[in-house]
């Protein structure tokens, strides 16, 4: 062989050697922290999540990093979403796992290698809780595709199943198959629209999916599946679809999701319903019946902080800027969860109270707001 020849050969064998190299090391790092001691306190209940970016971190700085348009903006100390609210304000009885920065980057995944070499990992990367799997994603992606959420938790679970027999996993999801403006507009039109209701359908059985493989590994698992918004009240569509029967429609058309989530938790006493329609109409009210148009009432969450529902990034606002629920309305969604896996699972975590929710954001408030945040009492 000649020399030239012989270089070529040293030169092709050290790239492969190297290639193999960094994808043996690429394929250890698997985004789960395995080698971090963890243990989740006797008498805390676990929770985990399943869902979109209703449920994502907002605090998550590989998500939003420094110097980017980060969720609450000025006010993004105190923007939580309602996982980060859960953690915080019942952190001696729940436990939603460490935050950290867990998973691995989208170049980073080789996603076809690891699955088929049936290798456990999480992805994507996200800074979050340990038991948090939301992204910003579909009912598709819980059991499907290189991030499917459910087999990612189950994984996390599987860390400490003795822990999770008395835990809970919510999921919630929908909005982003069948809650954008070109459903409702279907809806307004037709309550059975068949490619709406198609994807709804689609998503029920993804939950119920879900649901199966979570309890065939963790049976005693309680399981909260979270009904669908209604988005005509979302801010940038109240001015959309004014005729009470398009309203109507709309609300018969989103009821083949939550009757059948409804018929799905009545048959399993593990299963419970959340009504996100009925929950928002508890705080903020409904349009007109007569004319379709805004008639929201007000939140006054103290004497001098009333939240209404627009949006902005200030805790006044329903809504963030950035069209996401805002601190109130995280602070009372999970004033309602938590009150609703008392009463079904009865499980011990301590109901949350008025007193609990204006405390809790006043002191918030006090300790993280701008100087330009509306006063919380």
């Amino acid at each position: 062989m000649s020399p030239s020849l012989r270089v070529v050969g040293m030169v092709v064998s050290a790239v492969f050697i190297t290639a193999v190299f960094m994808l043996v090391w690429a394929l250890s790092q698997d985004g789960r922290r395995r080698d971090e001691p963890r243990n989740i306190l006797v008498g805390k209940t676990p929770v985990g999540m399943l869902g979109d970016s209703d449920t994502a971190a907002y605090q998550d700085h590989i998500s939003f990093p420094a110097g980017s348009k980060q969720p609450g903006g000025a006010f993004h100390s105190t923007s939580l979403q309602w996982p980060e609210v859960l953690s915080r304000l019942r952190a001696e009885q729940v436990d939603v796992g460490p935050w950290a920065v867990w998973g691995v980057g989208r170049w980073f995944s080789i996603a076809r290698v690891r699955d088929g070499l049936g290798l456990a990992w999480r992805g994507p990367q996200r800074e979050t809780n340990q038991h948090n799997l939301a992204w910003a994603s579909g009912c598709e992606d819980l059991n499907d595709g290189a991030w499917r959420q459910t087999p990612r938790l189950i994984d996390v679970m599987n860390e400490q199943a003795h822990r999770w027999r008395n835990g809970v996993v919510v999921i919630r999801m929908g909005v982003n198959n069948f809650g954008k403006k070109e459903d409702l507009a279907a809806l307004a039109v037709n309550p059975n629209d068949p490619v709406v209701v198609q994807r709804m359908a689609m998503c029920v059985n993804a939950i119920a999916r879900s649901v199966q493989a979570i309890h065939q590994s963790h049976p005693q698992v309680r399981i909260v599946l979270v009904g669908i918004f209604n988005n005509v009240h979302w801010v940038p569509y109240q001015t959309q679809w004014t005729s009470p029967q398009a309203q109507d429609n709309i609300s018969r058309g989103l009821d083949h999701f939550d009757h059948a989530l409804e018929r799905m938790a009545a048959t399993d006493g593990r299963l419970a319903f959340f009504d996100d329609r009925a929950w928002f109409a508890s705080q903020w009210g409904q349009r007109s019946p007569t004319t379709g148009q805004p008639n929201y009432q007000d939140v006054h969450l103290s004497t001098r902080l009333v939240v209404t529902n627009t949006a902005g990034d200030s805790p006044d606002n329903a809504v963030l800027g950035n069209l996401h629920a805002g601190l109130v309305w995280n602070v009372l969604w999970t004033q309602a969860l938590v009150n609703l896996v008392r009463e079904r699972f009865g499980l011990a975590v301590d109901a949350v109270t008025k007193d609990d929710v204006e405390q809790f954001v006043a002191v918030l408030l006090s300790r993280n707001a701008p100087a330009t945040a509306a006063p919380a009492n």
